[in-house]
């Protein structure tokens, strides 16, 4: 019941999170998306890398969080990024491999902080 409920959670994760369609040329340029630690620390310099940037070196994020209206602190975007194992390895279970990431904006789409990691989830 665990694996179906885990299953099922992915399934609507992965239907919530729909990227944009890409052009023909956008789709052959881009390589699978990387966002582990190391390949962020390199991609991403806080006060200095903008939206256009992870964009194009990271990729469409899972899901975006704005500022509400009418709220002056705090992030205006916070981005967020995450792999799930894949729905065969899900049904094997067993201690699956998962990567995250958190990219936090300022008023001016500019980084402002960042988190990633790996980790990983039991299955059972």
């Amino acid at each position: 019941m665990k694996k179906l409920l885990l299953v099922l959670a992915a399934l609507l994760v992965a239907a919530c999170a729909h990227a944009p369609a890409q052009s023909a040329k956008e789709a052959g340029a881009k390589t699978e998306r990387n966002f582990s630690p190391a390949h962020v620390k390199e991609v991403i310099v806080k006060g200095k890398t903008t939206q256009k940037e992870i964009l194009a070196k990271i990729g469409t994020p899972n899901s975006v969080k704005r500022r509400s209206l009418g709220v002056t602190t705090g992030p205006a975007e916070v981005w967020n990024y995450w792999t799930a194992p894949p729905l065969n390895d899900v049904a094997k279970g067993g201690l699956q491999p998962v990567t995250s990431l958190a990219v936090v904006f300022d008023d001016n789409g500019v980084v402002q902080d960042y988190a990633a990691a790996d980790s990983s989830v039991l299955i059972q």
